[in-house]
């Protein structure tokens, strides 16, 4: 290179680099205002852990970034030519890169915009025509940004004291986000209490599959095998002699996020903070839970459920899953991402988070991967879009079954059963699908039928497999129809070749279906969980205790649904119940200085039981109690009850 060239290509470089570094930090700046301003993973950090995650987040994009620019105007310095449409000569290619990273800036704070004014945005681009006009959006959004950025770049490199001012602040925020690694850096001795991953081995020679089967919201009382006068479920009332038939089976919160997650880790939804979204899991409970150990002897974890609101991926369950809703995601856990998940989690977590608000809005408007709102998708108010019926999730099973490596745990959700309107295929107690009101129950049979239809296609095509008998197939579901918590639920499971089985009446509760499956397989059940093995004999009757999010939510973006406020000192805990000897005590945390108890008999005591009804102080102090070992702050709680 020629010696008079050299000051302005050095200049040149520098500024390019000034200019990528803060289109990096001005994308997460942007990201981190929307989410710290509504309730997202933000509401559980203080502020200062807050502006750190704001800190080192946009690290690895600045440092990719500038190293890629330079890179590139290296190489393209004397490159002759230029690119159509956005005339851009390509000496100038590297403005691509800090341009892509404005144009989704801007992106997003347009769809933000749109959806907020119009409840419209790029998720409700359904047509050709609508997507094609985002994709122009956007495709102009680059072009007009690469555009305005060459004649600031020339501006930069001749004004040497703006540069100096720029390099001056580009040097403080790498300082600062330097030093927010180091602050935020987990310590080894918090780490040390993640389980490591031990060569466990299941001892049985052939292990079994296990499918976990469950339908959104049903009601033990509207289910046949359990005594229901209309027949709802035929195919579950044929197997109930060959299976363990729980009666008197707890959900362990009113909402799918905290249900799903104690059936998955075998923790109370208050020791994991796992009620509702935006709760997910944190800490050592993103690596303490049932598909982890299944993983750790040699199981391949299947999950055919919904996104954000149980989506194992969306709930930072690690190490888990292998295949979670249409993707692959083992690769995402290899060593060198396992150390920095680790170290930094929050950093990480909003990364994550950052990188799907941008990439499922691109992946749907390529058609790569529809976005659905899953708030829609579950309250049954629109056609459901092809892809996301319960149709689709027992095909996606069926095809698991046929070619997922053994032994595989699969975890499957239905939602037809949800309401306010119920999905299913063939109405069998109304004589059409038409619901012109909400939760109309003849429609709500129609969809539990449809479940147990299912149930049995599962069924049917094990034995054609000749895999019956080398299955463990659990029937249930979450919680009560409208996220009701006073009604028990159904739980059947079929082990191999029909042993144990029989009927259960000792209540039981989600949490203890994950010591239940390692009891089965001889694996050990960790201290961390808080269920019992259902199948040991030395089970004894205790407490069961419910999450119940706070009255008050807000649909978002999307329409996906999430508590209205995050704050200390119970979070998305709205209610906390407690299940004892068929009496159910709820303890109303809405409003921590007017706290309110009421009871209510659900179903007989059991006879092991022995105990008479609490008074009032007594179930409170046992509920305050709970509440106090999960960790929560009770002090503002008063002592005793008026």
């Amino acid at each position: 290179m020629d010696q008079t060239h050299t000051p302005a290509t050095g200049a040149y470089l520098l500024s390019l680099g000034i200019i990528t570094l803060l289109c990096g930090y001005l994308y997460y700046l942007m990201e981190w205002l929307f989410f710290y301003f509504r309730p997202s993973m933000f509401s559980y950090l203080d502020v200062i852990h807050s502006v750190a995650v704001a800190l080192v987040a946009p690290l690895p994009l600045v440092v990719i970034g500038v190293m890629a620019v330079l890179l590139l105007t290296v190489l393209m310095l004397r490159a002759p030519g230029t690119i159509p449409l956005i005339r851009l000569p390509i000496r100038h290619i590297a403005l691509l890169i800090p341009g892509l990273i404005l144009a989704c800036t801007t992106f997003l704070l347009i769809d933000n915009f749109t959806y907020t004014l119009l409840r419209f945005a790029s998720p409700s681009a359904n047509s050709l025509l609508v997507k094609s006009v985002y994709w122009l959006l956007f495709i102009g959004l680059v072009g007009y940004l690469v555009r305005r950025l060459m004649p600031a770049m020339s501006y930069l490199a001749t004004h040497i004291a703006l540069q100096r001012q720029l390099s001056t602040t580009c040097a403080v925020l790498l300082s600062l986000s330097l030093v927010m690694v180091w602050l935020s850096y987990q310590s080894p001795q918090v780490i040390a209490h993640i389980p490591a991953q031990s060569a466990v081995q299941v001892q049985p020679e052939s292990p079994p599959n296990i499918i976990v089967f469950s339908a959104d919201g049903v009601n033990s009382n509207h289910v046949s095998v359990y005594g229901y006068a209309r027949q709802t479920t035929p195919f579950l009332e044929q197997i109930g002699n060959e299976s363990m038939v729980f009666h008197h089976h707890w959900t362990n919160s009113a909402k799918t996020t905290g249900a799903m997650g104690a059936m998955l880790s075998g923790k109370y939804p208050t020791r994991t903070r796992v009620i509702f979204r935006p709760d997910t899991f944190r800490g050592q409970d993103m690596y303490q839970h049932l598909p982890g150990l299944l993983k750790q002897a040699g199981y391949f974890n299947i999950d055919i459920t919904l996104r954000y609101y149980v989506d194992p991926v969306d709930l930072k369950i690690r190490n888990g899953f292998d295949y979670a809703n249409r993707r692959h995601v083992s690769s995402r856990h290899n060593d060198i991402r396992k150390v920095i998940v680790q170290r930094w989690p929050d950093s990480v977590q909003f990364w994550e988070e950052t990188w799907q608000r941008l990439y499922q809005r691109l992946a749907h408007l390529t058609g790569h991967a529809p976005m659905a709102y899953p708030h829609q998708l579950v309250s049954g108010d629109l056609d459901i879009p092809k892809g996301f019926s319960d149709r689709d999730r027992v095909n996606q099973l069926k095809t698991h079954i046929a070619t997922a490596p053994r032994p595989y745990f699969a975890n499957v959700h239905l939602l037809g059963p949800h309401g306010n309107k119920f999905a299913y295929e063939t109405p069998v107690f109304t004589d059409t699908k038409h619901q012109p009101q909400m939760w109309m129950l003849d429609h709500y049979d129609n969809a539990i039928h449809q479940w147990d239809t299912y149930a049995q296609e599962i069924y049917q095509l094990l034995i054609e497999r000749g895999e019956l008998d080398n299955t463990i197939l659990i029937f249930t579901s979450d919680h009560g129809i409208g996220h009701s918590i006073d009604q028990t639920l159904p739980l059947l499971i079929r082990f191999p070749h029909r042993e144990p089985s029989g009927v259960v009446v000792q209540p039981s509760q989600r949490v203890d279906i994950a010591p239940t499956l390692l009891g089965y397989l001889s694996l050990p059940i960790p201290e961390w969980m808080d269920g019992q093995d259902l199948l040991a004999t030395s089970r004894v009757p205790k407490p069961i205790f419910i999450a119940t999010s706070p009255d008050e939510q807000i649909v978002g973006m999307g329409e996906w649904k999430s508590a209205a406020s995050v704050r200390a000192p119970f979070y998305t805990l709205g209610t906390l119940s407690m299940a004892l000897c068929g009496r159910l005590y709820s303890l109303n945390l809405n409003q921590p200085e007017a706290v309110a108890l009421t009871h209510t008999l659900v179903h007989p005591p059991d006879n092991r039981c022995g105990q008479r009804a609490l008074s009032q102080q007594q179930a409170y102090q046992m509920l305050t109690r709970h509440l106090s070992e999960m960790g929560y702050d009770v002090s503002t709680l008063p002592a005793q009850l008026n």
